[in-house]
């Protein structure tokens, strides 16, 4: 449908409100291209693969010294619950932040 404009004053548009609407809009874009990003999957090329075998080599060897090293508890749990997720968001970085050229 239509809409019939009755005066000028209908016409004028202000300008800070489109502003806004317009960084809004921008935001939102980014918003959606860093999400999908995040949850897409990024095959690895050959020097990554190689970087994520040395993080999860080096976190297995330090969870192994944990585990040799201190008593059954709940301290120790979490140390081995925040060396996987240490070792999940360093191989993230790599998937997430580097563009593979293939």
């Amino acid at each position: 449908m239509i809409k019939k404009i009755k005066t000028v004053r209908e016409l004028q548009v202000d300008p800070a409100e489109t502003v806004r609407e317009l960084r809004e809009h921008a935001q939102s874009i980014v918003d959606h291209e860093v999400l999908s990003n995040e949850f897409t999957y990024h095959a690895p090329n050959e020097d990554q693969a190689r970087r994520y075998k040395e993080i999860n080599d080096t976190a297995l060897m330090l969870g192994q010294t944990i585990l040799a090293c201190t008593p059954r508890s709940t301290e120790r749990t979490l140390a081995l619950r925040k060396l996987q997720e240490a070792r999940m968001w360093a191989n993230a970085s790599i998937a997430i932040n580097e563009r593979n050229e293939r």
